[in-house]
């Protein structure tokens, strides 16, 4: 069972309403992606970017993660390129196996895990994160298309903005979703800016 801050925040995240895809609920406000080939640089610079715009909110940012994966998968590439887009793999499996073994990042069986996902009952709460914690779960988020940690969800949830935030793989970037609606001064300000960056739409 989930406890009931985890619940809370469970819940805010079923109501934005994301079954067919993040974009299609209603509250969806707008997403940034890489224009370039895959490259660590742009990710850095990415991820970089968003803690410099949320500098004098990180604290109070919240973390809720249904990350899981099969005992078979860890530490193992999607696709054989892999290797060559990660810089040997290294950082992003080294992240992968903190958070296994921190219990953010679940092992699960073929079988309990489309139960688990259907019940809404995988998600955990990170209540205090680090600036370094969102790096990882930034990480994370963005390479999901070479790694096979990327079953279930990722959000940064800001309740001061009424924003929830997911770093995702489709090019790369942050996506953003409104509590209420999809009108987010503190999100559209992001968005814009990151923009500045070449490498960034």
């Amino acid at each position: 069972m989930l406890d009931e801050k985890t619940k809370y925040f469970r819940d805010i995240i079923l109501t934005i309403g994301f079954d067919r895809g993040y974009g299609s609920s209603d509250n969806w406000i707008g997403f940034c992606e890489r224009n370039k080939s895959f490259s660590t640089d742009i990710m850095n610079n990415t991820i970089d970017m968003f803690l410099e715009y949320f500098k004098d909110d990180i604290e109070e940012i919240k973390i809720l993660c249904s990350f899981y994966i099969e005992k078979k998968r860890v530490n193992r590439y999607k696709y054989k390129w892999g290797k060559k887009y990660v810089g040997e793999g290294t950082r992003c499996f080294d992240i992968e196996n903190r958070w296994i073994n921190k219990g953010l990042i679940k092992i699960a069986t073929p079988h309990t895990d489309e139960e688990i996902i259907r019940e809404n009952l995988a998600f955990r709460l990170l209540d205090n994160p680090s600036k370094e914690d969102i790096i990882d779960f930034s990480i994370l988020g963005m390479n999901d298309d070479i790694f096979y940690n990327q079953g279930g969800h990722c959000f940064f949830v800001l309740e001061k903005y009424s924003l929830i935030i997911y770093p995702h793989g489709d090019d790369m970037g942050y996506g953003f979703i409104g509590m209420h609606d999809n009108k987010n001064e503190k999100a559209e300000g992001f968005l814009n800016w990151v923009k500045l960056n070449p490498d960034i739409d």
